[in-house]
Protein backbone atom coordinates (compact mmCIF):
# COMPACT_ATOMS: atom_id res chain seq x y z
CA UNK A 1 0.00 0.00 0.00
CA UNK A 2 2.69 2.73 1.02
CA UNK A 3 4.88 1.79 -2.72
CA UNK A 4 1.29 2.53 -4.28
CA UNK A 5 1.02 5.96 -2.55
CA UNK A 6 5.17 6.38 -3.03
CA UNK A 7 4.74 5.64 -6.88
CA UNK A 8 1.66 7.74 -7.25
CA UNK A 9 2.98 10.65 -5.97
CA UNK A 10 6.20 9.63 -8.17
CA UNK A 11 3.83 9.75 -11.16
CA UNK A 12 1.96 13.08 -10.15
CA UNK A 13 5.42 15.00 -9.61
CA UNK A 14 6.79 13.56 -12.90
CA UNK A 15 3.62 15.12 -14.51
CA UNK A 16 3.71 18.66 -12.74
CA UNK A 17 7.07 18.64 -13.83
CA UNK A 18 6.09 17.85 -17.37
CA UNK A 19 3.22 19.83 -17.21
CA UNK A 20 5.32 23.00 -16.79
CA UNK A 21 8.26 22.27 -18.53
CA UNK A 22 5.84 22.32 -21.51
CA UNK A 23 3.84 25.71 -20.64
CA UNK A 24 7.41 27.73 -19.96
CA UNK A 25 8.15 26.90 -23.65
CA UNK A 26 4.54 27.81 -24.87
CA UNK A 27 3.06 30.57 -22.85
CA UNK A 28 2.80 34.14 -24.72
CA UNK A 29 5.57 36.49 -23.45
CA UNK A 30 4.44 39.20 -21.21
CA UNK A 31 4.30 42.84 -23.33
CA UNK A 32 7.31 44.70 -23.05
CA UNK A 33 6.78 48.56 -21.51
CA UNK A 34 5.73 51.02 -24.41
CA UNK A 35 9.32 53.19 -24.71
CA UNK A 36 7.79 56.97 -25.28
CA UNK A 37 9.91 60.42 -25.11
CA UNK A 38 8.07 63.41 -24.49
CA UNK A 39 9.47 67.14 -25.97
CA UNK A 40 7.60 69.58 -24.18
CA UNK A 41 8.72 73.66 -23.49
CA UNK A 42 10.19 72.93 -20.23
CA UNK A 43 10.24 70.06 -18.25
CA UNK A 44 10.48 72.46 -14.88
CA UNK A 45 9.31 75.22 -14.09
CA UNK A 46 10.61 78.55 -12.10
CA UNK A 47 8.97 76.49 -9.40
CA UNK A 48 10.71 73.28 -9.93
CA UNK A 49 7.55 71.58 -10.93
CA UNK A 50 5.64 70.64 -14.17
CA UNK A 51 1.85 69.82 -13.71
CA UNK A 52 1.62 68.95 -17.37
CA UNK A 53 5.16 66.72 -16.90
CA UNK A 54 3.16 65.20 -13.60
CA UNK A 55 0.10 63.87 -15.13
CA UNK A 56 2.13 62.51 -17.84
CA UNK A 57 4.70 60.48 -15.55
CA UNK A 58 1.15 59.31 -13.43
CA UNK A 59 -0.05 57.81 -16.64
CA UNK A 60 3.57 56.09 -17.70
CA UNK A 61 3.74 54.47 -13.94
CA UNK A 62 -0.08 53.05 -14.43
CA UNK A 63 0.23 51.79 -17.36
CA UNK A 64 3.85 50.53 -17.12
CA UNK A 65 5.39 52.85 -19.87
CA UNK A 66 8.76 54.14 -19.94
CA UNK A 67 8.84 57.74 -20.32
CA UNK A 68 11.61 59.85 -20.75
CA UNK A 69 11.36 64.16 -21.31
CA UNK A 70 13.42 66.83 -23.43
CA UNK A 71 12.97 70.52 -23.91
CA UNK A 72 11.95 71.16 -27.74
CA UNK A 73 14.68 72.72 -29.91
CA UNK A 74 14.19 75.78 -31.10
CA UNK A 75 15.80 74.71 -34.56
CA UNK A 76 13.06 72.20 -36.64
CA UNK A 77 15.88 70.41 -38.19
CA UNK A 78 17.79 69.37 -35.38
CA UNK A 79 14.46 68.93 -33.55
CA UNK A 80 13.67 66.19 -36.54
CA UNK A 81 17.20 64.85 -36.27
CA UNK A 82 17.02 64.10 -32.41
CA UNK A 83 12.89 62.34 -33.35
CA UNK A 84 15.32 60.21 -35.92
CA UNK A 85 17.63 59.22 -33.55
CA UNK A 86 15.12 58.62 -30.97
CA UNK A 87 13.07 56.27 -33.02
CA UNK A 88 16.63 54.32 -34.09
CA UNK A 89 17.21 54.02 -30.27
CA UNK A 90 13.55 51.61 -30.06
CA UNK A 91 11.25 55.08 -28.96
CA UNK A 92 7.76 54.04 -30.27
CA UNK A 93 6.11 57.21 -30.06
CA UNK A 94 6.40 60.94 -29.26
CA UNK A 95 4.38 63.35 -27.41
CA UNK A 96 5.19 66.71 -28.47
CA UNK A 97 4.27 70.09 -26.73
CA UNK A 98 4.57 72.76 -29.63
CA UNK A 99 6.47 76.34 -29.35
CA UNK A 100 5.35 78.03 -32.20
CA UNK A 101 3.81 76.35 -35.22
CA UNK A 102 3.96 72.80 -35.00
CA UNK A 103 7.60 71.14 -37.64
CA UNK A 104 6.54 68.72 -40.23
CA UNK A 105 7.28 65.91 -38.13
CA UNK A 106 4.93 63.32 -39.99
CA UNK A 107 6.78 63.53 -42.91
CA UNK A 108 10.27 62.09 -41.40
CA UNK A 109 9.42 60.23 -38.50
CA UNK A 110 6.76 57.02 -38.85
CA UNK A 111 5.95 56.00 -35.50
CA UNK A 112 2.91 57.68 -33.82
CA UNK A 113 2.80 60.93 -32.31
CA UNK A 114 0.28 63.03 -30.05
CA UNK A 115 0.39 67.01 -29.78
CA UNK A 116 -0.56 69.00 -26.29
CA UNK A 117 -2.01 72.16 -25.51
CA UNK A 118 -2.02 72.68 -29.83
CA UNK A 119 -5.32 73.46 -30.87
CA UNK A 120 -5.77 73.07 -34.69
CA UNK A 121 -5.36 69.40 -36.01
CA UNK A 122 -2.05 68.83 -37.95
CA UNK A 123 -1.52 66.36 -40.41
CA UNK A 124 -3.88 63.84 -38.67
CA UNK A 125 -1.94 64.01 -35.52
CA UNK A 126 -4.42 63.31 -32.40
CA UNK A 127 -4.17 67.03 -30.07
CA UNK A 128 -4.41 66.73 -26.27
CA UNK A 129 -5.83 70.08 -25.59
CA UNK A 130 -8.02 72.00 -22.88
CA UNK A 131 -10.60 74.37 -23.97
CA UNK A 132 -8.68 77.36 -23.90
CA UNK A 133 -11.39 79.33 -25.94
CA UNK A 134 -13.69 78.88 -22.62
CA UNK A 135 -10.92 79.86 -20.35
CA UNK A 136 -10.72 83.23 -22.11
CA UNK A 137 -14.16 83.69 -22.48
CA UNK A 138 -15.02 82.54 -18.50
CA UNK A 139 -12.49 84.86 -17.27
CA UNK A 140 -13.50 87.73 -19.51
CA UNK A 141 -17.55 87.62 -18.42
CA UNK A 142 -16.69 87.15 -14.61
CA UNK A 143 -14.08 90.28 -15.09
CA UNK A 144 -16.82 92.52 -16.52
CA UNK A 145 -19.46 91.00 -13.58
CA UNK A 146 -16.85 91.71 -10.71
CA UNK A 147 -17.86 95.57 -11.59
CA UNK A 148 -20.46 98.06 -12.41
CA UNK A 149 -17.64 100.88 -13.73
CA UNK A 150 -17.97 101.48 -17.71
CA UNK A 151 -14.18 102.15 -19.45
CA UNK A 152 -11.85 100.29 -21.22
CA UNK A 153 -9.94 96.77 -20.31
CA UNK A 154 -6.21 96.44 -21.11
CA UNK A 155 -4.69 93.12 -22.53
CA UNK A 156 -1.02 92.69 -21.84
CA UNK A 157 0.59 90.24 -23.73
CA UNK A 158 4.34 88.78 -25.20
CA UNK A 159 5.14 89.43 -28.80
CA UNK A 160 4.54 85.67 -29.67
CA UNK A 161 1.37 83.67 -28.18
CA UNK A 162 1.21 80.06 -27.81
CA UNK A 163 -1.58 78.28 -29.35
CA UNK A 164 -3.11 77.76 -25.96
CA UNK A 165 -2.51 81.64 -25.84
CA UNK A 166 -4.29 82.86 -28.51
CA UNK A 167 -6.78 80.59 -27.99
CA UNK A 168 -7.51 82.18 -24.77
CA UNK A 169 -7.14 85.72 -26.01
CA UNK A 170 -10.25 84.56 -28.85
CA UNK A 171 -12.60 83.59 -26.19
CA UNK A 172 -11.79 86.93 -24.15
CA UNK A 173 -12.37 89.47 -26.73
CA UNK A 174 -15.43 87.35 -27.57
CA UNK A 175 -16.96 88.10 -23.57
CA UNK A 176 -15.51 91.63 -24.45
CA UNK A 177 -17.82 92.16 -27.85
CA UNK A 178 -20.90 90.64 -26.30
CA UNK A 179 -20.56 93.21 -23.31
CA UNK A 180 -19.68 96.09 -25.56
CA UNK A 181 -16.69 96.44 -23.68
CA UNK A 182 -13.49 98.06 -26.30
CA UNK A 183 -9.86 96.92 -24.88
CA UNK A 184 -6.36 98.63 -25.57
CA UNK A 185 -3.60 95.86 -26.36
CA UNK A 186 0.41 96.46 -25.03
CA UNK A 187 2.53 94.04 -26.36
CA UNK A 188 5.55 92.98 -23.78
CA UNK A 189 8.82 92.97 -25.91
CA UNK A 190 11.05 90.85 -24.16
CA UNK A 191 9.97 90.81 -20.71
CA UNK A 192 10.56 94.34 -20.38
CA UNK A 193 7.58 95.84 -18.31
CA UNK A 194 8.79 99.43 -17.08
CA UNK A 195 6.99 101.37 -20.01
CA UNK A 196 4.16 99.31 -19.20
CA UNK A 197 4.49 100.74 -15.50
CA UNK A 198 4.69 104.25 -16.51
CA UNK A 199 1.84 104.05 -18.77
CA UNK A 200 -0.62 102.92 -15.96
CA UNK A 201 0.76 105.57 -14.29
CA UNK A 202 -0.05 108.47 -16.65
CA UNK A 203 -3.49 106.71 -17.37
CA UNK A 204 -6.93 106.24 -15.70
CA UNK A 205 -7.10 103.15 -14.14
CA UNK A 206 -8.78 100.30 -16.44
CA UNK A 207 -11.50 98.29 -15.73
CA UNK A 208 -8.89 95.24 -15.43
CA UNK A 209 -5.48 94.27 -16.77
CA UNK A 210 -5.48 90.97 -18.25
CA UNK A 211 -2.43 88.90 -18.87
CA UNK A 212 -1.95 86.45 -21.35
CA UNK A 213 1.15 84.68 -20.17
CA UNK A 214 2.43 83.30 -17.00
CA UNK A 215 5.83 85.35 -16.79
CA UNK A 216 4.01 88.29 -17.82
CA UNK A 217 0.81 87.44 -14.69
CA UNK A 218 4.35 86.90 -12.44
CA UNK A 219 5.67 89.94 -13.47
CA UNK A 220 2.65 92.04 -12.89
CA UNK A 221 1.68 90.47 -9.48
CA UNK A 222 5.36 91.34 -8.14
CA UNK A 223 4.70 94.75 -9.67
CA UNK A 224 1.79 95.64 -8.29
CA UNK A 225 3.23 94.62 -5.01
CA UNK A 226 5.80 97.27 -5.27
CA UNK A 227 4.46 100.22 -7.57
CA UNK A 228 1.32 102.40 -5.61
CA UNK A 229 0.43 103.64 -9.53
CA UNK A 230 -1.78 101.03 -10.12
CA UNK A 231 -2.30 99.03 -6.49
CA UNK A 232 -5.54 99.19 -7.07
CA UNK A 233 -5.63 98.20 -10.35
CA UNK A 234 -7.53 94.66 -11.25
CA UNK A 235 -5.40 92.18 -11.93
CA UNK A 236 -6.26 88.86 -14.30
CA UNK A 237 -4.24 86.50 -15.67
CA UNK A 238 -3.77 82.73 -17.27
CA UNK A 239 -1.43 79.84 -15.95
CA UNK A 240 -0.77 77.98 -12.77
CA UNK A 241 2.29 78.53 -10.69
CA UNK A 242 2.83 78.89 -6.73
CA UNK A 243 3.55 82.26 -7.20
CA UNK A 244 0.39 82.91 -8.94
CA UNK A 245 -1.66 81.27 -6.16
CA UNK A 246 -0.08 83.27 -3.51
CA UNK A 247 -0.90 86.63 -5.34
CA UNK A 248 -4.65 85.26 -5.66
CA UNK A 249 -4.80 84.29 -1.82
CA UNK A 250 -3.01 87.96 -1.18
CA UNK A 251 -5.45 90.08 -3.34
CA UNK A 252 -3.14 91.35 -6.00
CA UNK A 253 -4.84 88.81 -8.64
CA UNK A 254 -8.35 89.01 -8.67
CA UNK A 255 -8.90 86.11 -10.97
CA UNK A 256 -6.98 83.52 -13.05
CA UNK A 257 -8.01 80.70 -15.40
CA UNK A 258 -6.40 77.58 -15.02
CA UNK A 259 -6.36 74.65 -17.16
CA UNK A 260 -6.35 71.12 -16.21
CA UNK A 261 -2.44 70.43 -16.87
CA UNK A 262 -2.42 67.06 -15.29
CA UNK A 263 -4.96 65.74 -17.28
CA UNK A 264 -3.33 67.03 -20.67
CA UNK A 265 -0.76 65.27 -19.49
CA UNK A 266 -2.15 62.39 -18.65
CA UNK A 267 -4.53 61.55 -21.44
CA UNK A 268 -1.49 62.73 -23.94
CA UNK A 269 0.04 59.22 -22.64
CA UNK A 270 -3.24 57.40 -22.46
CA UNK A 271 -3.96 58.11 -26.17
CA UNK A 272 -0.43 57.51 -27.68
CA UNK A 273 -0.42 54.54 -26.11
CA UNK A 274 -3.62 53.50 -28.10
CA UNK A 275 -2.24 55.28 -31.27
CA UNK A 276 0.70 52.70 -31.26
CA UNK A 277 -1.50 49.56 -29.98
CA UNK A 278 -4.02 50.70 -33.10
CA UNK A 279 -6.81 50.67 -30.29
CA UNK A 280 -9.27 53.69 -30.78
CA UNK A 281 -8.80 55.77 -27.78
CA UNK A 282 -11.37 58.62 -27.51
CA UNK A 283 -9.56 61.92 -26.37
CA UNK A 284 -11.95 63.38 -23.58
CA UNK A 285 -12.82 66.87 -22.67
CA UNK A 286 -10.31 68.62 -19.79
CA UNK A 287 -11.63 71.10 -17.94
CA UNK A 288 -10.47 74.46 -17.22
CA UNK A 289 -11.34 76.57 -13.87
CA UNK A 290 -11.63 80.39 -12.93
CA UNK A 291 -9.71 80.75 -9.69
CA UNK A 292 -10.26 83.72 -7.28
CA UNK A 293 -9.53 84.16 -3.67
CA UNK A 294 -12.87 82.78 -2.81
CA UNK A 295 -13.08 79.87 -4.51
CA UNK A 296 -9.04 78.77 -3.80
CA UNK A 297 -9.65 76.52 -1.29
CA UNK A 298 -12.58 75.03 -2.05
CA UNK A 299 -12.24 70.92 -2.33
CA UNK A 300 -12.95 70.26 -5.93
CA UNK A 301 -10.46 73.41 -7.13
CA UNK A 302 -7.75 72.21 -5.06
CA UNK A 303 -8.16 68.61 -6.61
CA UNK A 304 -7.47 70.59 -10.02
CA UNK A 305 -4.55 73.25 -8.54
CA UNK A 306 -2.91 70.50 -6.32
CA UNK A 307 -3.62 66.82 -8.59
CA UNK A 308 -0.32 65.53 -7.44
CA UNK A 309 -0.78 65.95 -4.01
CA UNK A 310 -4.06 65.08 -4.16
Amino acid sequence: MKESIKNFILIFSSMLFLLSLVYSFTRPKSQEAYQFHAYLRNTFDDNGYNVLKQGMEQAANDYKIELSFSVMEEDGEQQVDLLKQEVEAGVEGFIVEPKQEPFDFNQAITVPFVYVNQQELVDQIPVVSADNHQNGYVLGKEMLAATNEQGRVLVVRPKVLYSEDSENYVGLQQAFSEQQVAFDEWIIEEGQIDPLIQHLSDKKEYLGIVSLSLELSEALGKAKKQEKTFENQALYGFGLSNQLLNFIEQGVFQGVGVSNQFAVGYAAVVQLMSQVSGEYQRIPGIDTLFVTKENLFDTDNQKLLFPFIQ
